[in-house]
């Protein structure tokens, strides 16, 4: 990871909330590793899972991952030698993917490293080159298991429309609100 120290018994990381996307992979300073051992056994953990999004739109600029309860996503945390548990100790609430020096992302797949939980809801926002920003919520409920991928779906829904089907002609003015409900 981008940083790793160890004081003889624990071991503290830092899983940072800015990440570099890389299609179909994930930048290389966001694998996290920790091993206990003695003089026969060594066993290692991966200490981060990953949550996979693809997008099919060709001007995207970065991608945000956040829980909707505000729960850590990513930041500094410690590992303790003796049981293997994670504590976070500085906590990051949202992960953004961008693309090396603003670049624009390549349709396909990208992986958020996150730290080992179970999000009860999410949301994902899509900046695009002209910095709009379309968000994707969910309520469903994703495990993020350590070193195991866990998929958030698609942005197909930023290229679908909807059809709306009126059993009167209605004029609205600036500032009315319009409830529609979607079977």
């Amino acid at each position: 990871p981008a940083s790793e120290t160890g004081n003889g018994s624990d071991l503290s990381f830092t899983l940072p909330a800015d990440q570099t996307a890389v299609k179909d992979g994930a930048a290389d300073d966001v694998y996290a590793l920790a091993g206990k051992g003695n003089s026969n056994n060594v066993t290692v953990l991966n200490m981060v899972g990953f949550l996979s999004i693809s997008t099919e739109r060709e001007n995207i600029k970065a991608i945000r991952f956040e829980t909707k309860s505000g729960a850590d996503v990513a930041g500094d945390y410690t590992v303790s030698a003796s049981d293997m548990s994670v504590s976070v100790t500085n906590g990051e609430k949202a992960i953004t993917l961008k693309g090396n020096n603003g670049s624009v992302l390549e349709v396909g797949t990208y992986y958020f490293a996150v730290l080992p939980q179970n999000v009860n809801g999410y949301k994902v926002s899509f900046t695009d080159d002209n910095g709009n920003v379309t968000e994707m919520t969910s309520d469903n409920t994703v495990e993020v298991k350590a070193g195991k991928v866990a998929s958030l779906g698609d942005d197909a829904f930023l290229n679908a429309s909807l059809a709306v089907e009126c059993e009167q002609t209605e004029v609205y003015q600036k500032g009315d609100q319009i409830v529609i409900n979607v079977d």
